[in-house]
């Protein structure tokens, strides 16, 4: 449960620092959070 949370975060980070676009990430993020809606 708090696992997927803390991967979710990481991701976030890393792409952040990749300089991409974080409206484009919370999309991705909302989409994978979609098709997994066991692991919240």
């Amino acid at each position: 449960m708090s696992l997927a949370k803390d991967s979710t975060e990481l991701i976030i980070q890393w792409i952040s620092r990749k300089g991409v676009d974080k409206g484009k990430v919370m999309t991705v993020i909302h989409d994978i959070s979609a098709f997994i809606p066991w692991y919240s």
